[in-house]
């Protein structure tokens, strides 16, 4: 990447990181963002003063693209933008941040994708890598930029980095160690356009994989199973999972092959953060352009490790009444009684067997991935217990991004409830949702863009008691005046934050906030 210019599109935190990080490799940047409101001296200060950074801001030119070697996107563009139709016209690459940091990143490599728990099972999985491991780094789609940390990274290093549906799509070589496909159902639709585009693009994170790595996938999930049962070689478990062997990653510093790169065309519950400008770049789902899923993948080569919340299997981690349990074809051992846990609802144990499952290929110690799991604490944001008030429980489960997500809130509630949801509209269908409640939710509190589509669907399956409010303050003022003790008070949207807040943290931030000023 020496004296290469590069195009880094996008200010936010990753877009920065980026940046910096070609600067570190000796290259120079072209920072765009479309905002034309942002100022460019603040961005400017975030570089070094002799840093050679230019900014864009508005409509890129083909004349801002003079010498531009290679192109960085925000996670928050779609690749059929305006913005990104300039770029290939000029014929520059496009790479995603992830791909940037994987290029210069060194060491082994966990990545975990899927709609919903990836968060939590992220935070775990670092949890127990770093019981074993001195340099693990947990980056990515949750919260820390995967290019911010590459400068640190040794041999030695181990990565376990959540990796967004948005994220995939502009991978060329991401190559992991160890993947994980949580659960695969509807989300982003405006965005990916089609449901067998999302799950082809989900996917993508094994394209690279060979027959040496290894994939954690969800065999509860028809569309998982569908794809581990797939694979192009029958699997064979190692005697001992903890011996497992996994290739070593090492990357040089440049960006060999760039173009060679490949362009399959996606925030929770994921949701990455965007700029203004970016959030209206989202297009519709007749604008979206399929994927040949031919052209993602060629076939599934990984190794395939199961696990399952219903199902007894003869090789993996299963639920078996309240213990969870490993089975390596030979003998069963329990991890842990899931009492013991600190998080709460089954699709938390299977976030736990994911976790569980990774720190075993990548050589953690059974014993010491039984000691991390009992002491992890739920992530902020997701049915994170706030406070009791008048004999009122407050839980703040903003990251619950999309319909699925949201049901897992409600499921882990215990007593009547009133509920916030409603946001930005990601053309989800809430029936579901809505048919979860199963007379938990006392009232259902409405905000955003979706909050008479959700009233409207809400009609049709039989709930009426929906109340529309237009901001955030005046939901929440609402949800005290209806409460009584014993009831619970969740934010849990179902919707993504945009168009009401930056990101869902924010979201979340703001519930807690006004609940512990009471």
């Amino acid at each position: 990447m020496n004296q290469s210019k590069v195009l880094v599109a996008g200010t936010g935190i990753s877009g920065i990181a980026a940046a910096k990080l070609v600067l570190e490799r000796g290259g120079e940047v072209v920072l765009y963002d479309g905002n034309t409101a942002l100022n460019t001296d603040e961005i400017r200060a975030k570089f070094g003063k002799d840093a050679k950074v230019g900014i864009v801001l508005g409509e890129i030119k083909r004349s801002d693209l003079l010498g531009v070697e290679l192109c960085i996107i925000s996670p928050g563009i779609p690749l059929n933008s305006g913005f990104v139709a300039v770029v290939d016209e000029a014929g520059i690459p496009v790479l995603g941040e992830i791909e940037l940091a994987y290029q210069c990143g060194l060491g082994k490599l966990a990545a975990i994708t899927g709609t919903n728990g990836k968060t939590t099972t992220t935070a775990l999985t670092g949890a127990i890598l770093r019981s074993q491991y001195e340099e693990t780094f947990v980056v990515g789609n949750i919260g820390e930029p995967y290019t911010s940390k590459v400068s640190e990274m040794t041999d030695q290093s181990v990565t376990v980095a959540e990796v967004s549906s948005f994220q995939l799509e502009t991978i060329m070589d991401f190559h992991p160690d160890v993947s994980a496909i949580l659960n695969i159902t509807p989300d982003h639709l405006d965005r990916h356009g089609s449901m067998e585009n999302y799950i082809r693009i989900k996917e993508c994170i094994t394209m690279n994989q060979t027959a040496k790595d290894a994939v954690v996938l969800n065999y509860d999930d028809p569309v998982l199973r569908e794809f581990g049962e797939s694979r192009i070689e029958e699997p064979e478990l190692a005697e001992d999972a903890a011996d497992t062997e996994t290739e070593a990653v090492a990357r040089e510093d440049g960006l060999d092959g760039a173009e060679d790169l490949r362009e399959p065309d996606e925030t929770a519950g994921e949701e990455p953060e965007q700029s203004e400008t970016e959030v209206t770049e989202t297009v519709s789902e007749s604008e979206a352009e399929e994927t040949d899923p031919e052209e993602v993948l060629s076939g599934l080569k990984a190794r395939v490790f199961w696990f399952s919340s219903r199902e007894r299997l003869k090789e993996g981690f299963f639920l078996d009444g309240d213990n969870i349990v490993y089975a390596d074809g030979t003998k069963e051992q329990i991890l842990v009684n899931v009492k013991e846990l600190q998080l709460l609802g089954r699709h938390n144990y299977e976030n736990v067997m994911a976790a569980a499952y990774i720190g075993l290929l990548m050589g953690v110690p059974f014993e010491k991935i039984r000691e991390t799991v009992r002491k992890f604490k739920p992530v902020e944001h997701r049915i994170e217990f706030v406070r009791e008030r008048t004999g009122v429980r407050y839980y703040n489960d903003s990251k619950g991004t999309n319909p699925d997500a949201a049901i897992k809130g409600i499921q882990a509630m215990n007593r009547p409830t009133i509920l916030i949801g409603g946001g930005y509209d990601k053309q989800s269908d809430f029936h579901e949702w809505i048919q979860s409640f199963d007379g938990k939710v006392r009232y259902l509190v409405l905000i955003g863009a979706t909050k008479e589509q959700i009233q409207k669907e809400a009609a049709e399956c039989g709930f009426h008691d929906c109340i529309l409010k237009d901001t955030f303050e005046e939901a929440l003022d609402t949800c005290v005046e209806l409460a009584r003790p014993g009831d619970a008070v969740l934010l849990s949207p179902a919707c993504a934050s945009w168009g009401m807040f930056p990101n869902y943290e924010v979201r979340g931030e703001e519930f807690k906030k006004y609940v512990n000023a009471l």
